[in-house]
């Protein structure tokens, strides 16, 4: 069998085969637009004092990427289940191109299964890893759900991901139903920002900023000065990237 395409989600059914080569990949592509349910409201604007915004890839599941440019893959079972497989039988060595991307795939997934996790105690990043065909990690889920509890009843969970496109509607749900079952109580996400074309760390955090003014400026509007103060927590990859390698956005980031 192949490897389980990234697109593949329990609402879609089974994972797709694809080609020996290819692992299943995080899917940062996808028609523009936003999804359906999703609105800022100026209701939020009133009672919110903490906005917690969430990306999905790189920060509730895990991606294993040697090089910039190329897409991450998935440490979920299917694809591990299947790099074993092959480490079992033997990967070709590297006549083809595609005997080379295989071997490059089994080699980074093994690793970063096998990789401790410094902060973690003896645990490594396979205790992170989704049960395929999900596309999120239980464990990070559960601590999505303790930092929301922590921020409190007037806090406002928004979607920065990917995944706030239409083409992800399902698997939102399901993030959504997965927290919900978790936190003990309804939960859907209060907002998303805006859609617009990202392709790098600073086009992500632009578009989080933009968000936040418009937020910020809604509540100065109807808030005094001192009632109006919003805290702001991001958990967020930025493309699977460090601040030192961002271009220059304009502004000054310590």
């Amino acid at each position: 069998g192949g490897w389980c395409a990234r697109r593949a989600s329990r609402a879609e059914g089974a994972p797709v085969e694809v080609p020996p080569a290819s692992f299943g990949q995080m899917s940062r592509t996808g028609p523009a637009g936003q999804i359906a349910h999703i609105d800022l409201g100026t209701d939020v604007a009133d009672w919110v004092d903490t906005v917690v915004l969430v990306d999905v890839d790189g920060v509730l599941n895990v991606g294993a990427r040697e090089d910039k440019g190329t897409a991450p893959l998935l440490l979920n079972t299917a694809n591990c289940e299947h790099a074993f497989r092959l480490l079992r039988e033997g990967v070709k060595e590297p006549k083809a191109a595609a005997d080379y991307a295989t071997r490059r795939s089994v080699e980074r997934l093994v690793s970063i299964w096998n990789r401790g996790v410094p902060e973690e105690g003896e645990k490594t990043y396979a205790g992170f890893m989704c049960q395929a065909p999900c596309m999120i990690s239980p464990v990070l889920v559960d601590r999505l759900v303790r930092i929301l509890r922590l921020a409190g009843g007037r806090r406002a969970a928004v979607l920065s991901s990917s995944w706030r496109k239409p083409s992800h509607a399902r698997r939102v749900r399901e993030l959504e139903a997965a927290v919900s079952m978790r936190l003990g109580e309804s939960f859907a996400f209060h907002a998303a920002t805006p859609s617009q074309e990202e392709h790098c760390a600073a086009d992500r955090l632009r578009c989080i900023g933009n968000f936040i003014e418009t937020l910020g400026a809604s509540r100065s509007r109807r808030k005094p000065t001192q009632e109006a103060r919003l805290r702001v927590l991001i958990l967020e990859d930025f493309f699977i990237s460090a601040p030192q390698d961002w271009p220059t956005v304009g502004c000054w980031i310590d």
